[in-house]
């Protein structure tokens, strides 16, 4: 099954068009594989090993407990070197050594067209494929992906009543998306807002695909 991915146009008569609003209010979202595929060496505590790669979706304790979600493994890349190294990576997301860094607010984590209480995020990474983000203590290199790999979907929005704490290590799948779809409450209405792996954004129009389309948009099959 060959899949449509909606595409932004190019504005008319120097007008901007829903999709490119839209389109526009999604930059944060775009930095999350950008700044994975393209970003230098940093410096510092673990900085820089995920440099070509994917992360994994969690880190876990030496009990399997999980500890830290990729979007904290992933703050140097966006420009939040400090705010990492601020964090004890030894102790879970939400240990009152870590309360600082979790009250912290980050734009680059919310749709601007939603509202949130501080310190949420409702950009959820797909993990119903086991292609992208990996079990804990490994990583995807990007290089080994196919093309039809780099087509799934990396990240994708839900609405504020779904949002998380950033810091938490919980993301999405498959039953996420029917949820978010059967709610027919999406942050921008009729629009399903996705990224690939690719790191290129995508406005879905909800009528025009079924959930059997979604699902081969996590993972491929």
């Amino acid at each position: 099954m060959e899949i449509s991915l909606h595409r932004t146009p190019p504005a008319s008569d120097g007008g901007e068009t829903r999709d490119q609003t839209q389109h526009r209010k999604s930059g944060s979202r775009d930095q999350i594989p950008l700044r994975i595929h393209r970003h230098p060496q940093t410096t510092g505590q673990h900085a820089g090993q995920y440099n070509g790669h994917l992360p994994p979706a969690y880190t876990v304790d030496q009990d399997g407990q999980k500890l830290h979600s990729w979007r904290t493994l992933i703050l140097p890349y966006l420009e939040h070197q400090d705010l990492y190294e601020s964090i004890d990576l030894s102790k879970p997301w939400n240990d009152p050594v870590n309360q600082h860094a979790r009250s912290t607010n980050l734009p680059v984590y919310q749709c601007p067209s939603c509202h949130f209480e501080p310190g949420q995020t409702n950009y959820l990474a797909n993990v119903e494929s086991t292609k992208l983000l990996v079990a804990p203590g490994e990583t995807r290199r990007l290089s080994d992906l196919t093309n039809e790999d780099q087509q799934l979907v990396l990240v994708f929005e839900v609405n504020s009543e779904m949002a998380i704490e950033w810091m938490s290590p919980v993301d999405g799948n498959f039953e996420t998306v029917q949820q978010l779809l059967d709610s027919e409450k999406l942050p921008h209405p009729g629009i399903f807002q996705v990224t690939l792996v690719d790191g290129s954004t995508h406005s879905l129009v909800v009528q025009e695909h079924d959930h059997v389309e979604f699902l081969q948009m996590l993972t491929g099959k």
